[in-house]
């Protein structure tokens, strides 16, 4: 299971650090929504709502109960079919969902096509996370665009 930890204060942005899937694995991901400047013994609904840039026209919805602050939110299995950037836009609503106390939009995470994923496991973070992420980062843009463009990076 490889979990995503979103720690979201309602009344400001999230923080997370966005993390890679491999292409194809069905069942194993997972969003750890931990939510601050919530009143104590917080009941509400959360909305999550997963959008791939492979299939942009296609939504996934989950919805799940809160009770406190914290709440474990599967991300459905057809997100993993494709590849790409998958933004989720979360909206946090009151017990009788009448009410939207907060929502986000800038959470995502990176699904990697197989081909690319023993090029760049090597690279996935370890002391130098911000570092690696960066050059992570960079190195997806440029294998969706051109070999020469990878070959003009690594030459630099």
């Amino acid at each position: 299971m490889k979990e995503m930890l979103v720690s979201w204060d309602i009344l400001r942005n999230a923080n997370f650090s966005p993390i890679f899937f491999l292409q194809g694995d069905f069942g194993v991901g997972n969003l750890k929504v931990v939510l601050r400047s919530l009143e104590t013994n917080f009941k509400g609904n959360i909305r999550a709502v997963f959008c791939s840039s492979n299939n942009p026209t296609e939504p996934y919805v989950v919805e799940r109960e809160v009770i406190g602050s914290s709440v474990d939110i599967k991300i459905p299995n057809e997100i993993f079919q494709g590849f790409g950037k998958v933004y989720c836009r979360l909206i946090l609503k009151n017990q009788e969902k009448t009410k939207i106390l907060g929502s986000v939009q800038e959470v995502y995470f990176h699904v990697v096509e197989k081909k690319d994923w023993e090029f760049l496991e090597p690279l996935l973070p370890g002391n130098e996370k911000e570092y690696v992420q960066d050059v992570v980062d960079e190195l997806y843009e440029i294998l969706k665009n051109s070999k020469q463009e990878l070959k003009d990076y690594a030459d630099n």
